[in-house]
């Protein structure tokens, strides 16, 4: 059930792709950063968003999926985008794109992104 159509056609072996995925669910959920985070946030998981983005070229229209947005007691924001292999420059340009769209919803709160690393997954 966690795979589309198309995906589950390139996994030629679910039980060991399926087992990937449970080491790295625990490997992130382990790490004292996102304890930490959602150890009394209100999490959200797969929240969906379109904005305007406006850049030097000019004006697109920007359409992602937040991984995790965690709501703080004091009404602040993470924004918890999860990751595996290797880290890459364009990962934390993502996180920054993702909590300006976070700011766009939530005016006058604050707002953190933070990128989380797992355990590798083989292709």
């Amino acid at each position: 059930r966690l795979l589309t159509g198309d995906e589950a056609a390139e996994v030629d072996d679910r039980a060991a792709w399926v087992a990937r995925a449970v080491q790295g669910y625990l490997a992130i959920s382990r790490r004292p950063e996102v304890r930490d985070v959602l150890g009394t946030a209100e999490a959200f998981y797969e929240v969906t968003f379109s904005m305007l983005d406006s850049t030097a070229a000019g004006v697109r229209v920007v359409r992602g999926t937040i991984d995790c947005l965690a709501r703080h007691p004091d009404g602040g924001l993470t924004v918890l985008e999860f990751k595996t292999g290797r880290p890459k420059p364009e990962h934390q340009a993502q996180a920054e794109l993702y909590r300006r769209a976070a700011e766009a919803v939530f005016p006058g709160a604050s707002v953190t992104a933070l990128v989380v690393y797992g355990a590798p997954m083989a292709e």
